[in-house]
């Protein structure tokens, strides 16, 4: 009897054993697959312009195939499913470099329908597929989307919000910001669903991180409704019952933003402001408490005040580039006000050289052109601006695969435009369209083509080309009239 237990037991470990070193083994060349899929997708990544149709066909091919080959093992590997699900993430990259957007959506339909078990993967594609519909303007197929996802989740989240993506609970608001984008009727009606929605999970929470974040949400289904002074009474009850949780330096900021920017009350946004100085002096909401506040004495040619209060940020964010920058930036618009030239060029000079890879930097050398040129000092504008080619050309060359290159590749062209070089700056704005045409700064290389072939090069047929494809690519952008009206010029 014993040696038939011994026996038997050594038939199972063997199994084991075999079953394991399959599933290694499977895993192992799903990896390796995936690895020479993926070198064809980085290379297509890194000149997408250069790539021909056959290449990107290619590329699809290798992940299709991967994703046939493996998707019947995602349920019994998790670095099986780890991959197939990045495989349907790259083949709508792909798509996206190519701007087949229904393509995109087919993919995004097929993640859905084959991960519907993964929560947070499932609100992923579900949220990727409904922004895809917003790009397009499609606000109705967008609002269905969220709804079909939310539907789907509304009474257990309900229950317990906890044990689903902070994503899911937003949807209810993204639904009414949707309507309100596409001017769609009722749009309010949406906000005040949102909102009740989120009051009835309050009642059942009791949990302040809970709560807090819900209350939020109700704060900003008032405020982009317009009702203010409900969003600041619904901010303050976080800030006063909630105090010691994390994000009341947040909170504060969010009830100044909305005294200054909404409800024009310039003294009790700096009374909030100050609230975060005094009493979270080195949290991030802190820095840009002092900037704004720095902003408003500034309006307020309180010109000295100002620079001071810019001043704290960079002495207690100094290692924070973003915050420098922006402080350092204003810094130098101080001096102008006072038109101390020497060192408002001093302060953007030092930018450039301290925090290269911030938005105030990239701006830098063709803005001291242009102040230059603004005060008349013509020769020196000019010498300010090839200077400037000089340092985009040394920062593209350093930093070859930045997300500033895009944007170096723009102020390039700009500096180019201001020497009259136009062809020049044609060619450097249509390396973006080429290369970058993913990226936030295509809007402008389109504005900036049709601006130059249009005001420079006298070219009306090149202008009408990239001004009618701005509006055609980017129906939301907000200078659209604009252009328009420059394309009425134009005929």
């Amino acid at each position: 009897m014993r040696f038939r237990y011994f026996v038997l037991s050594g038939f199972i470990f063997l199994g084991i054993a075999c079953h394991t070193d399959r599933w290694l083994s499977l895993e192992y060349e799903a990896e390796r697959n995936f690895f020479a899929a993926g070198k064809s997708f980085e290379r297509l990544l890194i000149h997408p312009k250069a790539a021909s149709e056959e290449d990107f066909v290619r590329c699809r091919t290798l992940f299709r195939n991967f994703i046939d080959r493996y998707i019947a093992y995602s349920d019994s590997s998790k670095r099986v499913s780890q991959l197939v699900k990045q495989a349907f993430l790259n083949l709508a990259s792909l798509y996206a470099l190519e701007e087949k957007f229904r393509e995109i959506i087919s993919i995004y339909n097929e993640m859905i329908e084959r991960f519907a078990s993964d929560t947070v993967f499932l609100t992923m594609s579900y949220a990727a597929k409904a922004s895809v519909y917003e790009q397009l303007a499609e606000y109705d197929s967008a609002i269905a989307v969220y709804e079909s996802l939310f539907d789907r989740f509304k009474g257990e989240l309900k229950e317990n919000p906890t044990r689903f993506p902070p994503f899911l609970l937003e949807v209810p608001i993204r639904i009414a910001r949707v309507a309100r984008s596409g001017n769609l009727s009722g749009y309010r009606e949406r906000y005040a669903r949102a909102r009740s929605f989120y009051l009835q999970i309050i009642q059942k929470r009791s949990r302040q991180e809970d709560l807090v974040g819900l209350y939020q949400l109700v704060a900003q289904s008032y405020a982009e409704t317009g009702s203010w002074e409900k969003a600041v009474q619904i901010l303050n009850k976080i800030s006063s019952q909630y105090a010691d949780t994390s994000q009341v330096p947040y909170v504060l900021l969010e009830i100044g933003n909305i005294y200054l920017s909404k409800m024009k009350n310039f003294q009790k946004a700096i009374t909030y402001y100050r609230k975060i100085t005094d009493r979270y002096p080195y949290s991030p909401p802190a820095a840009t408490a002092h900037l704004y506040i720095g902003d408003m004495l500034f309006v307020q040619n309180r010109v000295k005040e100002a620079r001071e209060e810019y001043r704290k940020v960079i002495k207690k964010f100094e290692n924070h580039a973003q915050f420098a920058a922006s402080a350092q930036f204003r810094i130098g618009l101080t001096y102008e006000k006072e038109e101390d030239r020497a060192n408002a060029i001093n302060e953007y000079e030092w930018l450039w050289r301290k925090y290269p890879l911030t938005y105030e930097a990239m701006i830098a050398p063709n803005y001291v052109g242009s102040y230059l040129k603004k005060n008349g000092l013509n020769t020196l504008a000019q010498k300010a601006f090839l200077r400037a080619v000089d340092r985009y050309k040394e920062f593209l060359e350093k930093y070859k695969r930045s997300e500033w290159t895009p944007l170096a590749i723009l102020q390039l062209a700009r500096a180019y435009k201001e020497l009259g070089k136009y062809q020049d700056a044609v060619r450097e704005a249509q390396k973006i369209l080429a290369d970058y045409k993913n990226t936030d700064a295509v809007v402008d290389a389109y504005r900036f083509l049709g601006d130059v072939y249009a005001d420079d090069l006298k070219d009306i047929n090149s202008a009408k080309y990239y001004y009618a494809l701005l509006l055609e690519k980017f129906p939301g952008y907000p200078f659209a009239q604009a252009v328009q009206r420059k394309l009425i010029q134009l005929q």
